[in-house]
């Protein structure tokens, strides 16, 4: 017989392909930072913070952001102290307006050390930190009020912006088996492209009350809030240590979530996830004065559900106006170091090999076992199945898969 053609195939073919990286230059310098979750145990009789430590070892202590779940009926938040470079301290607190004691929860959190940093793609991170007595609230006098001004390193497109307070200064109370005092969460706003507003937000916690006059003093001192600052609607990807691969992707939503009492409200991802990712967000908005700040509701492969909480300090009702969000999504845990990721990705040899069956007549689409940093080469073996003359066409090769025909 002479030499066959695509249609005279009939008996699949099988193949061996094996692919090579090549080398990439190291960073201009290493950063580090990681994503994961905790599981917070109830804080009755805990009288402080619980300790948590790093995935690996900072050579700066990093900034660390947060999330709160709706578990426990009453309002709470999470507080952060005692941030070094092996770990941190973070509990479930309650406002004065609640009993103390919260119950159990597990929550995601993100740390990266302070700088502006750049993912193998490009793709631009800021993490840094400010320390104010900057304050937000429900009451008097209003001329206490302001807003610490933040000015980026460098200008973003439509920028998220996480935030939590690092500190526990000015607490006098024994958290977290105590309601805190004063208490504080972040407040965010004014968001541009080079810069954001972040203040201290107190809500409607009150220090003193005469008839219906809330006055509210000035803090003793400063509290510490870091941030987290990126590009909206980055898609990306990059290798964590031990070469896992991770998905990223940054999200806003304007006028998106309300009030405890409302319900919750979904965001929903851009990107496609086989599991729950890790998720952090923040409210990016102060659209109302009562103040507020964000639990999540649930969280699955393709959203996020949250709602704004509130203390009932001046009042029982814990509805809110709608508020922005902005939110950070890796699809797994991990840890990440800028070097030893880039040794690992570039300096080491990344190959693969298998088999597959080929039906004929058309080409066959097959994903590579990993991602490569290059299009990698592509060698083929086929085996004696078929007793005609036969070879192999190869095209489109990218850093995830190619495509492959017998002919």
């Amino acid at each position: 017989m002479g030499l066959s053609t695509q249609s005279a195939i009939t008996s699949p073919l099988r193949w061996l392909p094996l692919a090579l990286l090549l080398l990439l230059a190291l960073p201009a310098y290493a950063w580090k930072m990681e994503a994961g979750r905790i599981n917070l145990s109830s804080t009755s009789g805990l009288n402080n913070l619980q300790t948590h430590t790093f995935q690996q070892v900072y050579d700066t202590p990093p900034i660390v952001v947060t999330l709160p779940t709706t578990a426990g009926p009453n309002a709470s938040a999470l507080r952060i102290n005692n941030v070094t470079t092996t770990g941190f301290s973070m509990s479930p607190v309650e406002p004065n307006s609640e009993d103390g004691p919260h119950t159990s929860m597990t929550v995601a959190y993100i740390a990266i050390e302070p700088g502006t940093h750049t993912f193998p793609n490009g793709e631009v991170i800021e993490a840094g930190s400010v320390a104010t007595s900057e304050q937000q609230y429900n009451g008097n006098p209003s001329g206490r009020k302001g807003w610490e001004s933040v000015t980026f390193s460098q200008a973003y497109t439509s920028p998220i912006v996480l935030a939590d307070i690092q500190t526990t200064n000015n607490e006098t109370a024994t958290i977290p088996r105590q309601s805190s005092i004063p208490w504080l969460t972040v407040a965010v706003d004014n968001i541009s492209n080079t810069g954001v507003d972040l203040a201290l937000e107190r809500s409607e916690e009150y220090d003193r009350r005469t008839g219906s006059n809330y006055r509210f003093d000035a803090l003793a001192t400063t509290e510490t809030i870091g941030y987290i600052v990126m590009s909206r609607g980055v898609l990306g990807n990059f290798r964590a240590n031990g070469n896992q691969l991770v998905n990223f992707e940054s999200l806003y939503a304007s006028n998106l979530v309300d009030g405890w009492n409302q319900g919750c409200d979904s965001l929903n991802y851009a990107g496609t996830y086989s599991s729950t990712p890790v998720v952090v967000a923040t409210k990016s908005s102060h659209n109302e004065v009562d103040g507020g700040w964000l639990r999540e509701c649930s969280v699955n492969n393709s959203r996020l559900q949250l709602t704004v909480d509130e203390d009932t300090a001046q009042d029982n009702e814990r509805n809110h106006a709608r508020e922005d969000v902005s939110a950070l999504l890796f699809s797994t845990t991990f840890f990440y170091d800028s070097n030893a990721s880039a040794i690992a990705t570039s300096n080491h040899l990344m190959l693969e090999a298998d088999r597959i069956d080929l039906p004929p007549d058309r080409f066959t689409s097959v994903t590579f076992k990993q991602v490569y940093d290059d299009p990698p080469a592509v060698f083929l073996l086929e085996d004696d199945g078929n007793p005609d003359p036969t070879s192999v066409r190869i095209r489109n090769i990218t850093q995830s898969g190619f495509e492959v025909v017998p002919v």
